[in-house]
């Protein structure tokens, strides 16, 4: 049989939406065992997270990467391609890779699901069994995964014993599968937590920080909280790159890194700290990796700035607690500008909040708009949330239209910040780099 094309395998894939959204950990161990279980060839960073995971899973993976390693790294959703979400080092893998392991990985579940029809194999569960079998097979020497919803019942959390486990930041998100609290989140997230295992985590709120402290007790596990153990000192924040120092370890080191914002320096100490825990059992990581790690790392549409005359800036906050930290991004990078707002987010997050968030920043203009997802909000819907705090808006149909106005009613000095979701994020990219998207041919029903 032909091995499938990336385009086949997509559709194939997308078939499996209307099944939704199954947490749990039996399937996707029937998977691997019949795949050999290669999830266990190779060492791993585990992440889970409200906000911030993706950004740190970037940030090892560039450390390694400029270490001398061969990363492979998993993470969703994507930005432009599908295939974004299974990479070795930068590069997503091939057309011809993603159609052949696609259908290894196929064949599997199909003969799982002809044992226990009742089973049900989700989009996710096929994309993580894809990715430990490439990682494997292509002999990778370090694989850096992301949960994709939660972190106990996440399928990536079959992992029996990474060589740290990571939280990044928690807050409200998901709460319909995850729970409307912090500890019932936090719960879910430390559920990646294994016995023994060193656990890094971001700042956390008191109630969250309290279950992560419980869980790592309960299994044995040492705690880090990098942002306590170090002091950090700010030397420089400009639109190109922020400079750090960490002034309580040994060298002293000054970090530059082109990801904005106090938060991104959250980030960048969160993941330093699971590589020296990387070091500490025998994978040599160098400082000057760490440095070029830093320096190097690329993830797009998180404060990106797309044109520098006029001033526009992308990123991807799609919750109530990123909006917060994206104001307070903007008040340290764009302080004094009149702000013109694009925003359009998806029908499952809290648009109302977000709006009320992003409305302190007191906006010259509000400019609502839609992604290409089926499950977006319309522009009419989105103004609605605005208006509530009397934030007049302008309604387009499109992020590429709201650009161009954008751009054609604001001043010279104003800053243009287009925001609400990474797929608002990817198109308004593909705006500036005229980058042809990824387009599917999904109905609406099915998502």
């Amino acid at each position: 049989m032909a091995t499938l094309t990336a385009e086949e395998s997509l559709n194939y894939l997308y078939s499996l939406i209307p099944k939704g959204i199954k947490l749990g950990l039996k399937n996707i161990s029937a998977v691997l065992n019949e795949l050999g279980n290669p999830q266990l060839n190779t060492p791993s960073i585990h992440i889970a997270g409200t906000n911030g995971k993706g950004s740190t899973a970037a940030f090892c993976e560039s450390i390694l990467r400029n270490a001398g390693y061969k990363v492979g790294l998993f993470t969703s959703p994507h930005i432009h391609e599908f295939r974004e979400r299974i990479r070795i080092g930068l590069a997503p893998i091939s057309k011809e890779l993603f159609g052949m392991y696609y259908e290894k990985v196929d064949h599997e579940i199909r003969h799982m699901e002809t044992h226990t029809p009742n089973d049900i194999t989700s989009v996710f569960e096929t994309l993580v069994a894809m990715a430990f079998i490439i990682f494997s097979e292509k002999n990778v020497d370090f694989q850096v995964l992301e949960t994709g919803l939660g972190g106990k019942l996440d399928a990536t959390n079959i992992l029996p014993s990474p060589l740290a486990c990571v939280i990044t930041s928690l807050s409200l998100d998901h709460t319909k599968i995850l729970g409307d609290s912090l500890q019932e989140i936090a719960h879910e997230k430390a559920g990646i937590i294994k016995s023994g295992v060193p656990v890094v985590s971001s700042p956390q709120s008191t109630e969250a920080m309290k279950v992560i402290e419980q869980r790592c007790s309960d299994t044995g596990s040492l705690l880090s909280v990098p942002s306590n153990e170090w002091r950090v000192d700010i030397l420089e924040q400009t639109l190109e790159a922020q400079t750090f120092q960490i002034v309580n370890i040994k060298d002293t080191p000054i970090h530059r890194t082109p990801l904005l914002g106090n938060h991104q320096i959250e980030n960048a100490l969160v993941s330093l700290k699971a590589i020296d825990i990387v070091n500490q059992v025998g994978h040599s990581v160098s400082q000057a990796a760490k440095y070029q790690g830093l320096a190097e790392v690329q993830w797009p549409g998180r404060f990106q700035v797309l044109s520098t005359n006029p001033l526009v800036i992308t990123d991807g906050a799609h919750n109530v607690d990123s909006a917060k930290r994206l104001r307070e991004t903007v008040i340290q990078y764009v302080s004094g500008r009149d702000i013109t707002l694009i925003f359009g987010c998806g029908i499952d997050k809290d648009a109302n909040n977000i709006a009320k968030e992003l409305s302190l920043m007191n906006p010259k203009r509000i400019i609502t708009t839609h992604s290409r997802h089926p499950k977006a909000f319309s522009s009419e819907e989105i103004r609605g949330f605005f208006e509530q705090f009397s934030q007049p808006c302008t309604e387009t149909d499109s992020v590429a239209s709201a650009l161009t106005f954008a751009i054609e009613s604001s001043g010279s000095t104003d800053a243009i910040l287009v925001t609400g979701s990474l797929f608002i994020a990817s198109e308004a990219i593909e705006w500036a780099t005229g980058r042809t998207p990824e387009l599917y041919n999904i109905e609406p029903s099915v998502l």
